[in-house]
């Protein structure tokens, strides 16, 4: 189903898209219910209740000249301002923009799937997208819009230069990069996408030459330029004054390999949840920790055994897309949030995409004709899961409950 296709015509398939929108419309408000009357915790303090910057009426200014912040993500700052001045200490608003910008986000996360040829796979993706319990950390977290703004301008910028590609229109391509330029400005984790977009050339050309990387150069140069704010904020602002020694580069290695899997365990089994998880004791000589190769090395063997098949280069592509997603938050670079945890919920929020569409894939083959009612019930499981995790952010007493009690 082509982005075409998605306007609302009188066809059948017009028919289809309204339905299903609708239907992913009542799942994710549904899901997320109790997120609408959810409380301000943890970060909200900082980025926004006690925040002066945000709360003042001339902090545009210093929110965009970087002042005071332990890192710069301006446009997601000045949409808190903006909002400031709409709901001031009622939470509810905010939680009402975060839910209807993962709304946005899934709808984006199906078009972009359309676009990339993944018809039959892009809508069960976009709502298990919509409605998984992980994503519970981005939606109902006020300090993380960040991640909604971010990803909603990330996955712009990925439809018009897939689009591009298949057509060759200067206009998708100068309107897919000002998209990544405002997905950065949002959070600096989606710099990532010029190796995303030399993936997908990848994809659909099954090669990848250096012309077809010429196109991605002012992408890359605005990830570097960015990558570097980032990383001076971290070091600077963030851990200046921390003591967080960092890993040798064995110990960066599997720290990152866990965490990879450790990722896609919690998609496909999110029955552990946590907003803090425990520190992992790294140790050399334990055996539990060379999983992460392991399993590394049994995934690109059976990649590259079934090459020639769409389901090895679908395992190749969805590894790498994870792998990409993930690298700022794999170990390599030192981050304040380190001295909690190697890992967190709202950090996968983008290499999620990839993971469920493959998730899908892989399940509609493995089924079959069992895919639909397989599907249905696990929609209302997932919503249920939703629901009962949105309902932690009610307070501030019963968040850090669940928090120590896990």
């Amino acid at each position: 189903m082509r982005p075409t296709q998605l306007l609302p015509v009188s066809t059948s398939k017009g028919s289809a898209f309204k339905w299903k929108a609708a239907l992913l419309l009542i799942l994710t408000l549904l899901a997320y219910g109790p997120a609408f009357r959810a409380a301000f915790v943890w970060d909200d303090y900082s980025s926004l209740l006690m925040n002066p910057t945000i709360q003042s009426a001339d902090g545009l200014g210093p929110i965009w000249r970087g002042e005071g912040g332990y890192d710069y993500f301006p446009l997601t700052s000045t949409a808190l301002w903006l909002e400031w001045r709409l709901w001031g200490m009622n939470p509810m608003g905010y939680h009402a923009v975060s839910v209807l910008g993962h709304l946005l986000n899934a709808l984006l996360v199906w078009g972009v799937l359309a676009e990339f040829g993944l018809g039959t796979v892009a809508w069960p993706a976009a709502v298990i997208f919509a409605i998984h319990p992980v994503q519970v950390a981005s939606v109902a977290w006020i300090a993380e819009q960040k991640n909604i703004g971010s990803l909603g301008f990330y996955l712009a910028s990925l439809w018009c230069y897939i689009r591009f590609l298949s057509k060759g229109s200067r206009s998708q391509y100068g309107a897919s990069l000002v998209f990544f330029v405002l997905a950065v400005l949002c959070k600096g984790a989606v710099v990532v996408l010029p190796a995303v977009l030399l993936l997908c050339v990848w994809w659909q050309r099954r090669t990848l030459r250096w012309r077809d990387c010429l196109p991605t150069l002012p992408f890359f140069v605005v990830a570097i330029v960015f990558s570097a704010v980032t990383i001076w904020y971290q070091e600077h602002r963030a851990i200046s004054a921390l003591e967080i020694p960092p890993l040798a580069v064995e110990e960066r290695l599997l720290v990152s390999l866990r965490a990879f899997w450790f990722y896609w365990g919690n998609l496909v089994f999110p029955s552990r949840l946590n907003m803090v998880y425990p520190r992992w004791s790294l140790s050399l000589v334990d055996w539990r920790w060379y999983v992460g190769p392991v399993l590394g090395v049994l995934a690109l063997g059976a990649a590259w055994k079934w090459r020639t098949h769409v389901r090895g280069r679908v395992l190749m592509f969805a590894l790498a897309y994870a792998w990409i997603a993930l690298l700022p938050v794999l170990g390599f670079f030192r981050m304040y949030y380190f001295r909690f945890s190697y890992v967190a919920d709202h950090w996968q929020y983008i290499a999620s995409v990839g993971v469920i569409a493959f998730l899908v894939f892989t399940g509609r083959a493995l089924l079959r004709r069992w895919a639909r009612p397989a599907f249905a019930m696990l929609v209302m499981a997932l919503v249920v899961a939703t629901w009962r995790r949105a309902e932690l952010f009610r307070d501030e007493i019963v968040f850090w409950q669940e928090v120590v009690a896990r």
